[in-house]
């Protein structure tokens, strides 16, 4: 494994309670090794997609033949599940000032309405376009009927076809369900299509279609990245109610029980701040229901927050360590960062490296000090292959505290409703 994490001393989580909830998890532990056999027919499909090779080549197929249209940009449109798993791995391993490095492909991600953001953004594409440069449209949208993305989607191809009217299709990539009306306008259309399975949701598709191909198009390794969240499972697995997965869902479940509703990851390094976004829509979207898996009325989820280190660490270590103790705080860290700067500071001799982890080591001692729970996942380093670990991880856990908790972790009922008030919104108008 390529994560280490760590707890004993500073979750405040009883060791009985944590045993008795880990021990709880055989049977959905079973449940899921029956459905690894059963392909995509179960709520558990994600855990099969990094060993879906099928698809693996699909996807390289799709990356090939658009690159060798000579695309100077990609537009990734989609929103939440649809794209934020791709976008958490592009700038962990690409940083924050990618575009403006000049790479072989820009990316830019249209994943909102708000009118002074599109339009900028549809100013800057019409500017390469016009410029004759080549833009690849990848949609996303396991549904098909997401309403930002539909706007976003009319918005882009009608730029698109300005430029290239005649052969505007060869530039658009649609992933979705095969089910989804996207999917049957797509092939009208004769654009290229890959699928999301329609027991993968957005969420959890980031081994899909859906983060694999706009990852390989930017040049990031796929197979590596499939190969950690693989480990992931099959050691999850191997290892029952004693993996990473079970030990830290047990964890949040424990520290629910005792009132502690806020779930803030402290990512130890800005390049790793989509990846906290991403968690907390995983989270977030998987865990807050209005009813249990027995039909009981309850109001239940966790406020998941994102943290950066140590920008926010004046605002959180105050808020956390000042206020009320309802918060249990994941340290995420970088063991061997890719590059270091010696500094002389305080006339002697040190590294930022060093004095991040100073910083880092400092804000523990004073959580641990101030019985603030914690918890602590090191990444051997920041690559495509540990990412996948990562990534696999936080969706085996998630599914693992929906059980423990008694709720579906793969539903999202509730954001139907405000979908359907929008859609009246939109039609009155």
């Amino acid at each position: 494994m390529a994560l280490i994490f760590t707890y004993e001393q500073s979750s405040l989580c009883d060791t009985h309670e944590v045993l008795t909830a880990t021990t709880s998890l055989e049977p959905i532990i079973q449940e899921i090794k029956n459905a690894q056999s059963t392909a995509y027919n179960t709520p558990y499909a994600p855990l099969n997609l990094p060993f879906d090779t099928v698809m693996h080549r699909m996807v390289q197929e799709c990356t090939e033949q658009k690159l060798a249209l000579r695309p100077h940009a990609l537009l990734i449109i989609g929103i939440g599940g649809s794209n934020l798993g791709a976008l958490s791995v592009h700038q962990a391993l690409h940083g924050l000032l990618y575009t403006m490095g000049n790479p072989s492909i820009a990316c830019y991600w249209a994943d909102t309405v708000a009118p002074d953001d599109t339009y900028a953004l549809v100013q800057h594409m019409r500017q390469l376009l016009t410029a004759g440069k080549k833009i690849i449209i990848t949609i996303i949208s396991k549904s098909g009927s997401t309403l930002e993305t539909s706007v976003n989607t009319a918005i882009f191809i009608h730029l698109l076809k300005e430029f290239h009217p005649h052969d505007y299709q060869q530039y658009i990539v649609v992933i979705t369900d095969k089910q989804s009306s996207l999917w049957q306008h797509a092939q009208q259309e004769s654009y290229t299509t890959l699928e999301i399975s329609a027991n993968v949701g957005g969420r959890y598709s980031i081994m899909s279609a859906a983060g694999l191909f706009p990852l390989a198009m930017l040049g990031i390794n796929i197979h590596d990245l499939c190969a950690g969240a693989a480990d992931v499972v099959t050691h999850t697995m191997d290892q029952g109610p004693t993996s990473m997965a079970a030990t830290s869902a047990a964890l949040l479940a424990v520290a629910y029980t005792h009132g502690i509703y806020i779930a803030d990851l402290f990512v130890f390094d800005p390049w790793l701040e989509s990846l906290g976004k991403w968690y907390r829509q995983l989270l977030a979207e998987s865990i807050g229901k209005t009813s249990t898996r027995d039909g009981a009325t309850i109001a239940l989820g966790f406020t998941p927050t994102v943290s950066i280190g140590s920008t926010d660490l004046h605002a959180m270590a105050q808020r956390i360590l000042a206020g009320p103790r309802n918060t249990i705080t994941t340290f995420v860290s970088i063991k061997h960062p890719e590059h270091d700067i010696p500094v002389n500071h305080n006339q002697s001799l040190t590294t930022v490296a060093h004095i991040m982890h100073a910083l880092l080591v400092g804000a523990q001692r004073a959580y641990q000090q101030a019985a603030c729970p914690f918890t602590h996942c090191i990444m051997e380093r920041k690559d495509a292959y540990t990412l996948g670990q990562f990534m696999q991880w936080k969706m085996i856990e998630t599914i693992y505290l929906g059980f423990l908790l008694g709720v579906n972790p793969f539903d999202q009922p509730q954001v139907e409703l405000y979908k359907q008030e929008v859609r009246k919104i939109v039609h009155d108008a």
